[in-house]
């Protein structure tokens, strides 16, 4: 388990021709299509698209908890572009969306190594 605060929370380097997208419960049916959920998947969280030249090229959502930790539980990625790998970039954003809704702390379960998303700010809990 990865975890990121505030405090740790880091901008990594992104590709030039990536955008973000924000994605709530209220986004229209294309945006949660591409993102595959749901309204309901979205009640206590938000979701992030990445396009790379308005071509899809990820995603992710987290939960809020009532504690006050947000959870990363959908990241769907892409290969990574000139080099760089997308997932620390949309974990980042997610856990940026994540402090600004009230979160203290946000948990990442990945199968990466540990050192993978350091970029973004997530170091191994404990």
């Amino acid at each position: 388990m990865l975890t990121c605060t505030p405090d740790t929370l880091r901008a990594p380097p992104a590709p030039e021709a990536l955008t973000l997208q924000r994605v709530d419960a209220f986004s229209g049916p294309d945006a949660l299509g591409e993102l595959a959920a749901t309204a309901a998947d979205l009640r206590d969280g938000l979701g992030v698209l990445a396009r790379i030249a308005g071509a899809p090229a990820g995603g992710g959502l987290f939960t809020a908890g009532p504690d006050g930790e947000a959870r990363i539980v959908s990241l769907e990625l892409q290969d990574p572009v000139d080099g760089i790998a997308l997932g620390p970039v949309i974990a980042a954003e997610l856990a940026r969306l994540a402090f600004r809704a009230g979160a203290t702390r946000v948990a990442l379960a990945t199968g990466a190594e540990p050192g993978a998303y350091a970029a973004a700010g997530f170091l191994p809990a404990g």
